[in-house]
């Protein structure tokens, strides 16, 4: 019988033009009904304002109106738009347009859910632009997490909120991952060792006094204890190799009483002058201390790159509405 394969791990890390037709929308205001993420109803966290260049990401279908602006981009500095000139004294006003403009959103108001990931940006026409905004929000996008191909800053945004998943990340991107994490906890290089079930070194961080050698352990277990024989196999194999500074990083929840004895003794009787045992709980909050997820800001470089390919997709509060019905 062929074992089940995982769920796969979801992210909304594709961008989509959400239809925000009903009502006056548009950046000008944060409506209340935003307030809230349309899936999972938790409350939105806002983030601010932040200039990000989206050329063409959001087209005008009239030719007279302008692309939305920003003021990072010139346009304090305008000018008779003489080509429209006409339509607008017929309309009884006169056009002026922004010289040396980036067109698209640019500037965005933006607001993320901190439980499932979901986001909405918008453009802020309030501080910036011609008054018309568009909204861009988040789409889903699916992966393989049992994958040594899934994108490792996928894993680094996600697994702080599904840490549960955490066991079904295949091994070898567990080290990559516990890798960059500790490359920035440490702010130091790492250097991958290698990859092997005898108990030996994975991974070295290159630290100012002396390297640090690490074993990294991805449990398919989310209950089992982390056992003495793993600590004692890794420490047999870093003495050989004239480590002094050790650190075991597992995905179990704990350590047996017997592996935390091991490690303490090694260093009392002065075998290794350090050995830390970072379990599950450690991992999770050295993760969520690097984490800087900012799946928004890949969306909307993606979807700059290919604007006529990004899908267009109903107004996610009036879905959420009609799935509620």
């Amino acid at each position: 019988m062929l074992p089940s394969m995982p769920p796969p791990l979801l992210a909304y890390r594709k961008a989509a033009n959400p239809n925000f037709e009903s009502g006056e929308y548009g950046g000008r205001v944060w409506l209340a009904e935003h307030d809230v993420c349309p899936y999972c109803s938790s409350t939105l966290s806002e983030l601010g304002s932040f200039h990000a260049p989206a050329h063409n990401l959001v087209k005008m279908e009239d030719p007279n109106f302008a692309p939305a602006f920003c003021t990072k981009c010139g346009c304090g500095r305008t000018e008779v738009d003489e080509s429209s000139a006409k339509h607008w004294e017929e309309a009884g006003r006169a056009y002026y347009k922004p010289r040396n403009v980036t067109h698209g959103a640019c500037l965005f108001r933006v607001a993320t859910c901190n439980v499932c990931g979901w986001w909405l940006a918008v453009e802020d026409a309030d501080i910036g632009n011609n008054g018309y905004a568009n909204g861009v929000c988040g789409i889903l996008e699916s992966f393989d997490v049992s994958s040594a191909s899934i994108p490792l800053e996928v894993l680094s945004e996600e697994l702080p909120r599904q840490l549960h998943r955490i066991h079904d990340v295949h091994p070898r991107k567990m080290q990559d991952l516990v890798g960059s994490v500790l490359s920035g906890v440490y702010a130091c290089e790492v250097h991958q060792v290698g990859f092997s079930r005898d108990g030996g070194v994975d991974l070295l961080l290159l630290t100012a006094d002396a390297p640090i050698a690490v074993q990294v352990k991805r449990r398919e277990s989310s209950t089992r204890a982390e056992a003495v024989s793993g600590v004692r196999e890794f420490l047999g194999a870093a003495l050989l190799l004239g480590h002094s500074d050790m650190m075991y990083v597992t995905t179990a929840p704990r350590f047996f009483a017997d592996a935390i004895a091991a490690a303490n003794s090694a260093v009392k009787r002065q075998l290794v002058r350090s050995f830390q045992l970072i379990q599950r709980s450690e991992l999770a909050a050295l993760l969520r201390s690097v984490s800087t997820p900012n799946n928004w800001q890949v969306a909307i470089e993606a979807a700059r790159k290919n604007s006529d390919h990004t899908p267009k997709i109903p107004n996610p509060y009036e879905l959420k509405q009609h799935t509620d019905d």
